[in-house]
């Protein structure tokens, strides 16, 4: 699923970036690489979201979020 369209509150995994080089360089500076998880905390269908990563908070905007597939992770997986 995309990260755009995830529900708040849930433990996510990266699992692959539908991008350009750039926002992959971009995400990779951050540690955002596919197999690292993270916790949506607030987003939905429009605007950005906001995600906590290894103790941090970030701000990412729609279209950015629209190209990052993730799944549920830990205690969140079917």
């Amino acid at each position: 699923m995309r990260l755009g369209r995830a529900a708040p509150g849930r433990l996510l995994e990266l699992v692959r970036l539908q991008s350009g080089l750039g926002l992959a360089q971009r995400l990779a500076a951050l540690g955002l690489v596919p197999g690292a998880r993270f916790t949506l905390e607030s987003g939905g269908r429009r605007g950005p979201v906001l995600i906590s990563f290894q103790g941090t908070r970030l701000i990412l905007g729609h279209g950015m979020a629209e190209r990052i597939m993730v799944r549920l992770a830990g205690k969140d997986a079917p």
